[in-house]
C-alpha cells in the first residue's frame, strides 16, 4: 500500500504544479523591471504605487467589490429559509437553527462573493455606460497585453485570498478543538 500512496502523492504534486504554475509566474512578473512580460529584467515594485495611483482601476475595483457586497447580502438572507426550517421561536432559531446553518451561510456568502468578483460574462451584459468593474477593466487592458500593473492587482488578490484562507483555517482550527475539550468534559 505505501507504493501506491506515494504513486498517488506524485500524482498529486504533479497535478497542483501544473494548475498553480500559471499563478506562480504571474506573481513573479508582477515584480519584472520590463514594461512587456516576455523578458525577466530584474526586480522592482515600481508597479505597485503605479496599481495604486490609477484611479480607474482603483474605482473599478471599489465598484466590484460594492457589487459583490450587495450579491453577498442577497445570497444569505435566510428568514424564509429559517422559516422552512422550522424555526419559528426565537430561542429555537437562534441556539439550534441559527448555529447550525451558520458555516453553510458564511460559505454561500464567501460563494456569492467571490463569483460577484470574478464574473466578466454577467458583468459584460449588465454593466451600464461609464460603469466598469475589475474584471472588465482587466479584461479591456489585456486585450493588448499583461502589464504589470495586471500581474500587481492578480497578485494582490492572490495575497489577500492566501491569507483569508489561512484566517478561516485557523478560526476553524480553533473552534474544532474547542469543541472536541467541550464535548470530552
Amino acid at each position: 500500500m505505501g507504493v501506491r500512496n506515494r504513486w498517488l502523492t506524485a500524482y498529486a504534486v504533479v497535478v497542483y504544479a501544473f494548475l498553480f504554475a500559471p499563478i506562480v509566474i504571474l506573481i513573479l512578473f508582477s515584480f519584472n523591471d520590463s514594461r512587456r512580460n516576455f523578458a525577466w529584467r530584474g526586480f522592482t515594485l515600481d508597479w505597485y504605487p503605479r496599481l495604486f495611483a490609477n484611479q480607474d482601476l482603483l474605482d473599478s475595483l471599489s465598484r466590484t467589490v460594492e457589487v459583490a457586497i450587495v450579491a453577498v447580502l442577497g445570497a444569505t438572507i435566510l428568514e424564509e429559509a429559517g422559516r422552512d426550517l422550522g424555526a419559528s421561536a426565537w430561542g429555537a432559531f437562534r441556539f439550534v437553527t441559527l448555529p447550525l446553518l451558520v458555516p453553510g451561510i458564511l460559505a454561500g456568502a464567501m460563494l456569492a462573493f467571490a463569483l460577484s468578483f470574478d464574473d466578466l460574462v454577467v458583468t459584460t451584459f449588465n454593466a451600464g455606460v461609464g460603469s466598469s468593474t475589475l474584471p472588465l477593466y482587466i479584461y479591456s487592458k489585456i486585450r493588448f497585453g499583461v502589464t504589470p500593473e495586471i500581474n500587481a492587482i492578480s497578485t494582490i488578490i492572490v495575497a489577500v485570498t492566501a491569507i483569508l484562507i489561512l484566517v478561516a483555517w485557523r478560526v476553524g482550527g480553533l473552534r474544532s478543538r474547542s469543541a472536541g475539550v467541550g464535548a470530552g468534559g
